[in-house]
Parts: structure tokens; C-alpha cells; sequence
């Protein structure tokens, strides 16, 4: 299997802000704690999502067409179109 040696340290941080990319949309905060507790780390590490920090760059539309957090969100987790459930902090 895969070893993730910071797993405990992201975990403790739980949450992590992501810029929105798109102009008055509010920023998204990252549960690490919520999702490891649903998902495990395996599910998104090291693929879709870099275990390096930041250097993963997602789009919305790529999430709508099911890559990244869409693996998951439309299917088995919460719609994609419930915009405020991610994008929670203000601008």
C-alpha cells in the first residue's frame, strides 16, 4: 500500500483554503478531517490530488466532467450544484 507520513499532521490541520478562481465567488474550505473520515486518504492521494500541496489545479468544469472532487460529489457524496456546501468563506 501507500504510506502517507503526513497524514496525521493534515488531518490535525482539518481544514485547508482554496481560492476560487472566479471573481465574487467565495473561496472553498477543504475539511481533510471530514473527508478522511468518509474516504480514508487513499481515495484521493496521490491521484487525483497531488500529496505535494497546491500543485494539483482543478477546474470546475473538469469536476463537473467527473474528474477530481466530481469523483465523488454528484455521484456518491453531495450535488456539485450545491454551490455554499464548498465555497463557504468570503471574500
Amino acid at each position: 500500500g501507500v504510506s502517507f507520513p503526513k497524514r496525521k499532521m493534515q488531518i490535525e490541520k482539518s481544514n485547508v483554503n482554496l481560492a476560487a478562481k472566479i471573481e465574487g465567488m467565495q473561496d472553498i474550505i477543504f475539511s481533510h478531517k471530514d473527508h478522511a473520515a468518509w474516504t480514508g486518504c487513499e481515495m484521493c492521494h496521490p491521484d487525483p490530488w497531488s500529496v505535494k500541496g497546491k500543485t494539483t489545479k482543478a477546474t470546475m468544469e473538469e469536476i463537473f466532467q467527473g474528474k477530481y472532487c466530481g469523483i465523488c460529489h454528484g455521484k456518491a457524496a453531495f450535488p456539485l450544484t450545491d454551490c455554499g456546501r464548498c465555497h463557504l468563506k468570503s471574500v
